[in-house]
């Protein structure tokens, strides 16, 4: 029995591995290239015996600058080719670094990432199997493997996934120092800690955490107060030595000059715990530039957990509760569950307490969740099945099966997953930011590169750091002349850098794209052409204003709207005659009675053409964001314009095709569809199934419940 459950555990141990491996390091999504640029320097500063210009970064990053720095290191040695990173000197900004970088160099630096991430997820199993059982460890080990926030943050360089997998391997390190009280665990503990924190600070939430732990196993001794406490204590303080010699170990910059780089954390500390982001982020469909509330993290969490994830958390909540009323007392599994439970309650409610707060920043509390998950699917499958050891087993492998199998076909898009229980992606898509590391740009790459003068191109992009990965010819930042313009959601949808693409968005958004990337039907990436001078409308509708002015048509892609939509549409005019006259263009949205709801008055183009400049026969492309207040009803709303005088607002005679005079001197454009999102119908599906789940585990509550007025203890045997 005991060589068939090491032989279980090794072969459970490589499969995990095995899985936990290929997904991450195949095919890398990766945004950011400051932790790529970071590294390459790193490394090069240790080789060359530079210790003290290891400081790269407050977070300070050092534990994940090691791994990728080597791997980029092997690579160039192997491959022979000039590293991308040698274009920049050392002391460069890394956030202005856009490349271009190979994506087979990237892969390089993020392999070794891939590598100690699986290396992560295979030590969290055997912990877990030392700390409750095989079934629970190796559940929740494959949850890990795909949970699909965690592994598209394991397939990008930077830092959170790594920081969040080194956390989890402490907190479960120390709990089986509280079970077993062996120092070897204690110090295991206290060196992942100092690793979690080489990584980026918010890893200092193990501190607090180790003395709650520390101070809950002094309630379980028999020795008197004050020596518990003052072994809680000691015990604390080789805690922080086992990180201090960790922290000191592998950061060089510490060995020659240490208040350099505690300084820089120091900073970071300060500097992030007082002030948002500088870059905006979206949240419940507005663009916030501040703190965007402490319901953030809990948004992000309902939307970021997998269906099977959420699914059985709350089934682990009533089957904890219930377990709980019937023993009155925490069992030490019991204990160490409920100590899980806070330290996700608790790292959650440390980020609330910065401004700057990041989607990606849940990671720590939702590893934790997946294992209280994990626990979820044992004892419900346990419960329903008893002691028929075949059909527990098959009621386990079932909610697996299914989270691989909603996961695992959007390789290497896995971010693309967004819990249906919520709403599914298109909810998400009005809540959060998504579309975060440029999901679709490659397809576009791809697309224009199957060209046969794709080297020829240039493209104009937003995110131009990650098109130009893949992509064979030339890009060029989003405001530059080039043959093609790409989009990204990730930009337009909270106004990163409008300055430098919001007029070109306003013109080319309301027209249809040579190719479109959606995942889901949310539209995630744009391709189009260059529009050449003089183009037509896509909706011809030629009409006139007095004698000297044409409508030629519009350019509006769709007329399904929501409340709160920014609807890109452009008009267009040509004058027949000079002018010198200095006129208004209005463009008026009416409900069905008449009445305006939103409006735009003034010189076309936004004010850069008055009419007075248009000269005749030329096409004026006039571009406008038609704004829909939040609490609009739904109906059909008419999109009107036209040309007044604006010193006596007098309208210009609107005259239509058969030269009859038009109603109110107005042009008709089009008819807006305003109705509020309907729920999808996976989501009805998904939350179906999950209430019959739910709903099947009350009989176990029941018999639980049973046993504790004193019945039948075959009611609840398997507890």
């Amino acid at each position: 029995m005991r060589r068939h459950s090491g032989l279980l555990r090794w072969v459970l141990s490589v499969f995990l591995f095995l899985l936990a491996f290929f997904p991450r390091a195949i095919q890398p999504v990766s945004r950011p290239l400051v932790w790529y640029l970071r590294s390459a320097h790193f490394i090069e500063a240790v080789l060359a015996g530079e210790w003290a210009n290891t400081v790269y970064s407050e977070h300070p990053g050092v534990a994940l600058m090691w791994p990728a720095g080597i791997g980029l290191k092997v690579y160039w040695t192997i491959s022979g080719i000039t590293p991308a990173a040698h274009t920049v000197p050392p002391d460069f900004e890394p956030i202005h670094f856009f490349g271009p970088v190979p994506v087979a160099e990237i892969a390089a630096a993020l392999t070794p990432l891939a590598l100690l991430i699986a290396l992560g997820i295979v030590g969290i199993y055997l912990m877990l199997r030392r700390l409750f059982d095989e079934a629970t460890a190796a559940v929740a080990g494959l949850l890990l493997v795909l949970s699909p926030y965690y592994l598209a943050q394991s397939k990008i360089l930077h830092l959170d996934a790594w920081m969040a997998t080194l956390m989890l391997l402490s907190a479960l390190a120390l709990l089986l120092y509280r079970r077993e009280h062996h120092t070897r665990y204690l110090l295991l503990s206290g060196a992942l800690g100092g690793l979690a924190l080489l990584v980026k600070t918010p890893a200092l939430f193990l501190f607090p955490f180790t003395a709650l732990v520390l101070l809950v196993d002094t309630t379980r001794s028999t020795q008197h107060a004050a020596l518990n406490l003052q072994s809680a204590i000691r015990n604390l303080l080789l805690w922080l030595l086992a990180a201090a010699l960790v922290y000191v170990a592998l950061w060089p910059a510490m060995w020659v000059d240490p208040a350099r780089g505690l300084a820089a954390v120091r900073w970071g500390l300060t500097h992030h715990t007082s002030t948002a982001h500088d870059t905006p982020t979206f949240f419940l469909g507005r663009v916030l530039r501040e703190d965007p509330s402490p319901l953030f993290y809990g948004v992000v969490l309902l939307f970021r957990t997998g269906e099977v994830e959420l699914t059985f958390l709350a089934v682990a909540g009533v089957l904890g509760a219930a377990h709980l009323l019937r023993r009155r007392r925490l069992s030490q599994a019991g204990l160490d569950r409920l100590l899980l439970l806070a330290y996700a309650i608790f790292f959650l409610a440390q980020m609330c307490l910065g401004a700057k707060k990041m989607p990606r920043y849940v990671l720590p509390a939702l590893l934790a969740l997946d294992v209280l998950a994990a626990m979820g699917i044992v004892t419900w499958a346990w419960g329903i099945a008893s002691k028929r050891r075949r059909l527990a087993a098959l009621l386990m492998a079932l909610p697996l099966l299914v989270q691989a199998t909603l996961v695992l076909p959007r390789h290497p898009y896995y971010g693309t997953a967004l819990n249906w229980l919520a709403g599914g992606p298109p909810a998400a898509a009005r809540a959060i930011l998504i579309g975060e590391e440029g999901e679709g740009l490659a397809e576009l790459a791809a697309y224009l590169n199957a060209r046969p003068d794709a080297d020829q191109l240039t493209v104009a992009a937003q995110l131009k750091h990650v098109f130009n990965q893949t992509f064979r010819g030339t890009t060029v930042d989003i405001d530059q002349m080039a043959d093609y313009l790409v989009f990204h959601r990730n930009y337009t949808i909270r106004d990163y850098k409008i300055e430098q693409w919001g007029n070109l968005w306003e013109r080319y958004g309301a027209r249809t794209p040579e190719r479109e990337v959606s995942f889901d039907s949310v539209p995630y990436a744009w391709l189009y052409r260059m529009l050449p001078a003089g183009i037509p409308p896509e909706h011809p509708l030629p009409l006139r204003l007095s004698d000297r002015f044409r409508f030629l048509g519009y350019d509006l892609r769709t007329t399904q709207a929501a409340p709160g939509d920014c609807i890109p549409l452009v008009l267009y005019w040509q004058a027949t005659k000079p002018v010198i006259d200095d006129l208004s263009v209005f463009v008026h949205l009416l409900d069905s009675s008449g009445g305006l709801v939103w409006q735009d008055d003034g010189a076309a183009a936004h004010g850069t053409r008055p009419t007075w400049s248009w000269a005749p026969g030329e096409v004026v492309a006039d571009p406008h964001t038609v704004v829909l207040p939040e609490n609009l009803p739904e109906g059909d709303y008419l999109l009107t314009a036209g040309l007044y005088d604006w010193r006596t607002g007098e309208r210009l005679p609107a005259i239509g095709v058969g030269g009859a005079h038009l109603p109110a001197d107005r042009l008709d454009v089009a008819t807006l569809i305003v109705r509020r999102p309907r729920t999808h119908p996976l989501t009805y599906l998904a939350r179906g199934l999950a209430s019959l789940v739910i709903l099947s585990s009350l009989p176990i509550v029941g018999r639980l419940v049973c046993l504790n007025r004193g019945f039948d203890s075959d009611c609840a045997r398997q507890w």
